[in-house]
């Protein structure tokens, strides 16, 4: 059967999703599940996860220009704030983007991913892991709500 471009262009999609419980990170919930919602990327938003390496060089050149004539300690610790400091591994600074970029609830920022990968290393790289497994498994097809049961005509009075 040849696949049905037609059909495939009309559908309607949406990011697949999943929940990942952190039981170590309970602590910082407030006495709710420690569970995080991660999405799938598009196309677009994995490609620019994948080019983070690049892309944090970059800004790392643009941090160092911003605070051109400050104390290189200041420089240095900014940079390692948004995880752009020396030494930090290219899978690393994927696995960040994709945590930025997918984590839907509780929505994390930089700062807060580069925390999260220093203090909880594994358990940063399982939701970098699980979001990349949800962006492999490509976007699921939204299904239409069901509309009302059909009621049964009244008989003639």
């Amino acid at each position: 059967m040849p696949f049905d471009a037609k059909a495939f262009s009309k559908a309607t999609f949406e990011p697949r999703t999943a929940e990942v419980r952190i039981a170590e990170l309970r602590d910082w919930f407030g006495g709710d599940e420690p569970i995080f919602r991660v999405r799938g990327l598009s196309g677009i938003e994995l490609a620019q996860a994948l080019e983070a390496a690049q892309t944090s060089q970059s800004r790392a050149e643009l941090a160092e220009a911003l605070l051109d004539g400050t104390d290189g300690a200041k420089v240095d610790a900014v940079k390692e704030a948004f995880g752009l400091g020396k030494g930090v591994p290219d899978e690393l600074i994927r696995y960040h983007e994709l945590v930025i970029r997918g984590t839907v609830e509780p929505k994390l920022t930089r700062e807060v991913s580069v925390k999260l990968a220093e203090r909880f290393p594994i358990d940063h790289k399982q939701l970098a892991l699980k979001i990349l497994a949800l962006t492999g498994q490509g976007q699921a097809v939204k299904k239409k709500p069901s509309g009302c049961s059909a009621i049964p005509r009244s008989a003639p009075a």
